[in-house]
């Protein structure tokens, strides 16, 4: 969005009459707290035909004159960038002539550079993943987002852990969700996410939200003895929910285990979250079983 601003002026004693309107670029680059934000000035061009360049000078409240940027090609339509959130700038510009003689400056204009709004995010848990959260957040209102950066830790504000989630097409939009594995059972864990621009700018400072990794019940398991024509096997399986990765492992003592099988549940707690056959052999030791759940 552009808006246009259009001041009342003062007559310089000399090198013409200026009018300075600010075009205010809105939806450019998104800044960290501390980071960019661009304006767009415009003012009458001098009437004067010897016109070399202009002089823009910006300041903060209380400041006067305190930055100034020139530009030798005579433009009347500059941007000034590096302007930092939620401050009010003022502007005036001058002209300067071939033999060096600068104006008195022009009208001053103000701006108030926006606090762009921070990223919400909501987090839950996914039932089919164990140890996981899936976030998703609002899409940021910028045109220009390139990624999404997410962190994560076991303290607030503090963050131990970060991906970036972007496009996986030249053209698309960045993704608005994300799923987070391999967390740990019983931690609470905070996330928070940022808009990141083709420059690596991050937006504001966000919104964090929480999240409590449940403790997983005992897996147990049941059996059931069956034959066929290659004779007795025990069927192995649980009425528990069992979600994500698992492992069943035997033993001959309960000492020394050994990997058996393992799989993936959905979480269904439909008895086909784990199952698995051990073909039984009279002339082995009785075998003990167990589950791991990761």
């Amino acid at each position: 969005m552009i808006a246009d601003f259009s001041l009342r002026t003062r007559r310089a004693q000399h090198r013409g009459l200026f009018v300075l309107f600010m075009m205010v670029w809105l939806g450019g680059a998104c800044g960290r707290v501390l980071a960019s934000q661009p304006v767009e000035l415009t003012w009458s061009p001098s009437p004067d035909n010897d016109i070399f360049s202009y002089r823009v000078y910006y300041w903060t409240d209380g400041g006067s004159f305190t930055n100034s940027i020139t530009f030798s090609d005579a433009s009347s339509d500059v941007t000034i960038s590096g302007l930092k959130d939620g401050e009010t700038y003022y502007f005036a510009v001058s002209a300067i002539n071939t033999n060096g003689d600068e104006s008195l400056p022009s009208n001053e204009a103000s701006y108030a550079v926006p606090v762009p709004d921070p990223v919400e995010v909501q987090v839950q848990g996914v039932p089919w993943v164990s140890r996981s959260a899936e976030l998703t957040w609002n899409p940021s209102p910028d045109s220009d987002v390139y990624s999404y950066y997410v962190s994560y830790g076991t303290n607030g504000g503090i963050y131990t852990s970060f991906t970036n989630c972007t496009s996986t097409t030249s053209e698309g939009n960045p993704p608005t969700s994300v799923v987070i594995p391999g967390l740990a059972s019983g931690a609470t864990y905070y996330f928070a996410v940022v808009a990141v621009d083709a420059y690596g700018v991050q937006n504001v400072l966000p919104i964090e939200a929480s999240y409590s990794v449940p403790v997983p019940l005992p897996i147990v398991l049941q059996t059931q003895i069956f034959t066929d024509e290659n004779g007795p096997y025990l069927h192995i399986n649980t009425s528990a929910a069992v979600s994500g990765y698992w492992e069943v492992d035997y033993s001959p003592d309960m000492q020394n285990w050994s990997l058996f099988d393992h799989g993936h549940g959905s979480g269904n707690g439909d008895g086909h979250d784990l199952e698995t056959d051990y073909w039984m052999d009279p002339t082995q030791p009785q075998m003990f079983f167990r589950v791991t759940n990761n």
